[in-house]
């Protein structure tokens, strides 16, 4: 049995005269010398319901809770002070994690609905870097921790530079977030045939060989390492991996690197987490 055609959806009308959603599948089924096609008309209105259920959360998610999320953190930054700033601090931060939490479940539905737009420019990927690096800053103070900056001149790229410092700020972040207090995160560009190469570094306990691959996975969280400590969502890197993609680029994770093979100290291993995206050609 060969099925020939799958998944094409119609419209029908029930015996009641409701118009209904269904999904046609076809298959030719082979006897001796002759040949019966064959069809299966299944009701997907349950299915069509909880695609639209879907759409409603995520927009309920977008205007019901990211809004007055964004005013309440707005509002605790205006009233910080001494005498109360432990206690607003803690407030700020989980205000910020449930923003970022927001923003990557909406992300998400982007890339599944195929509606991830990129608005393409002229780079310099010094300036991108840069400007990354700005961008997280602060929380590598906090840990003590010096971000190294190698960039090589390099010619220009087409990207979106919003997108692709979102996953240079996730990459960067999760370097400081695994690297130990008073580390160091390396920040590199390279060419690479027609591609620019962007490098992060970290100095953190490395990640397995045979769970490297779940890393880009959605909801995926390598199980070595202490998650619930370090909090995250599963869904930065895979996010990051489609707009890497949407570029016409690639991203990944190298081996982790021994003590004696990079001379850290303190039996870290580090992980070298990277990505390429074309390089603009005039």
């Amino acid at each position: 049995r060969r099925v020939f055609g799958i998944g094409r959806e119609f419209y029908g009308i029930r015996k009641d005269s409701v118009e209904i959603p269904v999904e046609v599948a076809l298959s030719v089924i082979r006897l001796e010398d002759n040949q019966i096609i064959t069809g299966i008309v299944r009701d997907v209105t349950e299915r069509k319901d909880a695609e639209r259920r879907v759409k409603e959360f995520y927009s309920t998610v977008s205007h019901e809770l990211r809004t007055p999320l964004t005013a309440i953190r707005t509002a605790l930054g205006l009233i910080q002070g001494k005498e109360n700033k432990p206690v607003l601090d803690i407030a700020c931060e989980e205000a910020d994690r449930l923003i970022r939490l927001i923003n990557d479940i909406l992300d998400i539905r982007k890339i599944e609905a195929g509606k991830l737009d990129l608005e393409l420019k002229k780079l310099s990927p010094g300036t991108i870097i840069e400007r990354a690096v700005g961008s997280i800053s602060s929380l590598a103070e906090d840990k003590g921790i010096e971000i190294c900056v190698d960039i090589k001149e390099s010619d220009l790229v087409l990207a979106d530079e919003d997108r692709i410092q979102q996953v240079l700020s996730n990459l960067l972040s999760n370097a400081i977030k695994w690297s130990p207090e008073e580390g160091k995160v390396y920040v590199r560009t390279s060419e690479a045939k027609d591609r620019c190469r962007f490098e992060i570094e970290d100095e953190g306990p490395g990640v397995p060989e045979e769970e490297a691959h779940k890393l880009f996975g959605r909801f995926e969280q390598v199980s070595t390492r202490d998650n619930r400590e370090k909090g995250g969502t599963g869904l930065g890197l895979a996010i990051a991996k489609a707009i890497v993609e949407q570029h016409n680029g690639f991203i990944g994770i190298e081996g982790a690197v021994s003590e004696n093979e990079n001379g850290n100290g303190g039996g870290e291993k580090g992980s070298i987490f990277w990505f390429e995206i074309p390089l603009l050609k005039e």
